[in-house]
C-alpha cells in the first residue's frame, strides 16, 4: 500500500509528517530519500473580520435553536407522508370471523402460495422435489407433502386456473404501491398504500384479479363469513389495478383452496 501511495502521483506529492513523534509516521521508510526535498510555503490565513454590532450569541440560545430545530414540535419530525398496507387497511376495525384450530398457521398458506407462483410461471420439471425443498424452507413436517401435492393438481384442474392459462397476459404475486393524496378516499394525509396480488391475467372482456385464500372452509355460512370479511381487500386491489393499469377490471375474486371454490366479489 505505500507503494502504491507513494508511486501513484502524477503531478504532485505531498507527504504529511509529526516532527514530535516521526517513529509513527507511515513514511518513515523513505526519510533517506526525502532529504533536500522541498517543504510547502506555509500558509497564512488571515483572521477573521471583526463582528461590528449585533446581538451577542450565547450559549443557551444555541441550545434553545437546535431544541427547537430537532424538537417534536420542530416541522423536519413531521412526516410527509405515511404508509400503509392492503392488507391491513382493509381488515382495520373488522373483527375477523371464527376458524377452526387446524394446527396449520399461517406457513401452510405460505407454502401453498409459493408453489402456485412457481407453477404459474412454469411447472418445475420435478415438482415433488420442489415441494419438499419448500415444506423444508418452512420447517414443516415431511409428510406433508402429498397434501400439498394433492391440492396443488386440484386447483390446476379448476375453471379459474385454465382460464388463466388461456389468457393473453399473466402476472403473478404482483407487488405494487400507490400514492394516494390528501383528502381522497378519507386519508388525513398523502399516504403511500402497497400490497401484493396473488394473480392478475388478462381476457378479452379486461382483468381478473385472483386473490388466494388457503382457509379451512367447513360450510357454507364459514364461507359466506370468510367472503364478507376478505371482500373489503379484493375490492382494493381492483381499485388499484385500475389504477395502475389503466384498464378495466373485469372480474375480481377469492379462491378459497380447501374446496376449490372461485368466488366473485
Amino acid at each position: 500500500m505505500l507503494y502504491v501511495a507513494a508511486t501513484r502521483a502524477k503531478n504532485l506529492l505531498v507527504i504529511s509528517v509529526y516532527p514530535d513523534k516521526p517513529e509513527i509516521s507511515p513514511w518513515k521508510l523513505f526519510e533517506e530519500h526525502m532529504e533536500g526535498v522541498p517543504a510547502l510555503e506555509e500558509v497564512k490565513v488571515s483572521p477573521a473580520p471583526a463582528i461590528v454590532g449585533g446581538d451577542t450569541i450565547t450559549k443557551q440560545d444555541l441550545i434553545k435553536a437546535r431544541d427547537g430545530f430537532l424538537g417534536p414540535e420542530s416541522s423536519i419530525n413531521v412526516p410527509s407522508y405515511s404508509v400503509a398496507s392492503v392488507t391491513a387497511l382493509s381488515k382495520e376495525g373488522i373483527e375477523g370471523p371464527e376458524r377452526k384450530s387446524t394446527g396449520r398457521g399461517q406457513s401452510w398458506g405460505r407454502v401453498i402460495h409459493r408453489v402456485l407462483e412457481s407453477v404459474v410461471k412454469k411447472v418445475p420439471a420435478n415438482l415433488d422435489l420442489f415441494v419438499e425443498n419448500v415444506i423444508a424452507e418452512e420447517d414443516r413436517a415431511p409428510e406433508e407433502k402429498e397434501q400439498v401435492l394433492s391440492l396443488i393438481n386440484k386447483i390446476m384442474q379448476s375453471t379459474i386456473w385454465k382460464r388463466m392459462l388461456q389468457s393473453k397476459k399473466r402476472f403473478v404475486e404482483v407487488p405494487f404501491s400507490v400514492k394516494v393524496e390528501e383528502g381522497k378516499q378519507g386519508f388525513k394525509g398523502d399516504t403511500v398504500i402497497s400490497g401484493v396480488i396473488d394473480l392478475v391475467f388478462l381476457e378479452d372482456g379486461g382483468w381478473v384479479i385472483v386473490d388466494y385464500k388457503t382457509d379451512t372452509v367447513e360450510n357454507e355460512e364459514g364461507l359466506a363469513n370468510l367472503v364478507k370479511y376478505y371482500r373489503p381487500q379484493v375490492e382494493m386491489y381492483r381499485r388499484f389495478w385500475e389504477e395502475i393499469a389503466k384498464e378495466k377490471v373485469f372480474e375480481a375474486g377469492l379462491y378459497f383452496t380447501h374446496v376449490d371454490r372461485w368466488v366473485g366479489v
